[in-house]
């Protein structure tokens, strides 16, 4: 197994399989939006070398969770100050982009922040993990995934808002994701751990 980067999914397919070990050993993880840790280390580990965070949560672009990214920014970076990166990621179906915000916040978070927009690969919006694990393997050969059930369950935190509901299909486009990543599993550019 290649252990240089790893992208941690919020489906709750990775409890109670004690990966938090196996996962720190990786010199990049990957973790994104509203990942928790906490109670869960067993199961995810610490570790956090790059936050992928979908524009509209970055942006207070949403009708749940406004301010969640100022308001837990700081206390990441201090939970995390093995945090190298922090990544911005769109689709170009995402309304309403605005570019200033991105610059302020390249201005104002004291971490590098890259903003990678992608046209749709399927029909509809992409997962942020989609996006996620397409942008790792622009970086890496090969690359590890954990966490990842294509839209079968809640978050691995229990379901608190309608946030942490999985989308239908149709608005997300599971099916195909699932099957493109299978794809590149086969070609082993991604190992599911």
């Amino acid at each position: 197994m290649n252990n240089k980067c790893i992208v941690i999914g919020n489906a709750s397919n990775i409890l109670n399989k004690g990966l938090g070990n196996t996962i720190d050993s990786f010199e990049n993880v990957v973790r994104f939006n509203r990942f928790k840790i906490g109670e869960y280390k067993k199961d995810l580990g610490t570790k956090c070398t790059h936050w992928v965070v979908g524009y509209n949560l970055a942006t207070d672009n949403m009708a749940v969770n406004n301010g969640y990214f100022n308001k837990n920014l700081n206390k990441l970076k201090l939970e995390h100050p093995e945090l190298k990166q922090i990544i911005i990621i769109t689709s170009t179906l995402t309304k309403k982009r605005d570019f200033y915000k991105i610059n302020e916040l390249k201005n104002s978070v004291g971490t590098e922040l890259i903003y990678k927009e992608y046209k749709p690969f399927f029909k509809s919006k992409p997962t942020s993990g989609f996006m996620a694990i397409k942008y790792f393997l622009s970086k890496h050969k090969e690359i590890s995934i954990a966490g990842f059930d294509f839209g079968k369950s809640h978050h691995y935190w229990g379901n608190h808002s309608i946030a942490d509901e999985p989308a239908p299909e149709g608005k997300h486009p599971w099916l195909s994701e699932k099957n493109y990543i299978n794809d590149l599993v086969k070609q082993n550019k991604i190992k599911v751990i």
